[in-house]
């Protein structure tokens, strides 16, 4: 007589083994749809029987879909976008490829091929007399001055390249401008100056009717971000819980932890302990969320602070 127990047994495997494969057949797909989406644009730039259009888009297609997430294979494909550009002595694409291969080289910090990458393709944007690369190029190397702590030639850089944009009404570069000289600014310590540009990025999007997107968001915290070293606590405090909610509606984890450490900073400032905790403690649970080893330092240090001030609190009503 077969047992009632090794039948259910059964099922169960089969079940389980039915299970494994349409994951592994999900998993699978999700791989070879990736590779398939990058390969397919290889096939159509490597092949020569296309025209230079249509390769030279697909060059375009795979540089802005890859190189954030694969800066090394994408390096692949400028190399071939140059090279591609050479043989047809297009001397804009040339331009954008170089362009494109600085942008790869900034984030693996190598800062010296970065710019002459940079100076490169300004080069040849001057001869071709295209304005429009030209001020790309310019303020891409004002964030490389930044990123290099030379203030002096980033802001430069950054109001060389402002009047460009605004010359040819190019109104979302010159707000993103804008908000980097605010950022150097604030840096720097020129607090009401840092003001000034915020604002002014402000009054751009208000104008131009930009989305309410990260940089949106981001301009709402680094306002926040004057107004509390500037000690005007209840002003900082709208702009942090304003730029607090945008980050939440658009999911950027990052954007809330900072928000997160400067309400609880803030609130301990307005001597109200009880949400500095609360904020502290949420600034805590999202930074091992994200392994940021130093923050989580930084988290458990306002908690300590906060405890240190209601102990005093507590033994002085004492």
């Amino acid at each position: 007589m077969i047992n009632p127990r090794h039948i259910n047994k059964n099922r169960y495997n089969i079940t389980n083994i039915k299970l494994k494969l349409v994951l592994c057949c999900l998993v699978c797909i999700s791989f070879s749809k990736v590779y398939s989406q990058r390969d397919s644009l290889r096939i159509i730039y490597t092949d020569v029987k296309q025209t230079d259009s249509v390769r030279f888009m697909a060059l375009d297609t795979l540089f802005f879909k890859y190189y954030y997430k694969e800066p090394d294979s994408t390096l692949k494909a400028i190399n071939y976008h140059k090279q591609l550009a050479e043989e047809n002595n297009n001397k804009e694409e040339i331009c954008k490829s170089l362009i494109r291969a600085a942008l790869i080289y900034g984030p693996k910090r190598e800062y010296e091929k970065c710019l002459r990458l940079f100076n490169d393709a300004l080069v040849i944007a001057k001869e071709l007399n295209k304005r429009n690369l030209e001020a790309i190029i310019i303020s891409r190397k004002a964030l490389l001055f930044q990123e290099t702590y030379k203030y002096l030639e980033a802001v430069q850089s950054g109001n060389e390249a402002l009047v460009i944009f605004r010359e040819l009404k190019m109104n979302s570069e010159a707000a993103w401008v804008l908000q980097n000289l605010g950022s150097i600014n604030l840096y720097l310590g020129n607090y009401d100056l840092a003001l000034e540009y915020f604002q002014q990025y402000q009054t751009a999007h208000d104008t131009y009717n930009f989305p309410n997107d990260q940089s949106f968001a981001y301009n709402q915290e680094l306002i926040g971000r004057v107004y509390l070293e500037k000690e005007l606590y209840e002003d900082a405090l709208i702009y942090f819980e304003n730029a607090l909610e945008l980050y939440k509606s658009l999911q950027t984890k990052h954007g809330i932890q900072r928000c997160l450490k400067y309400l609880s900073q803030l609130y301990i400032q307005l001597n109200q302990l009880d949400k500095a905790t609360d904020y502290a403690q949420k600034y805590l649970a999202l930074s091992k969320e994200l392994t940021f080893e130093w923050d989580i330092l930084e988290a458990e240090l306002i908690l300590a602070e906060i405890t240190s001030k209601t102990d005093i609190s507590s033994a002085l009503k004492q």
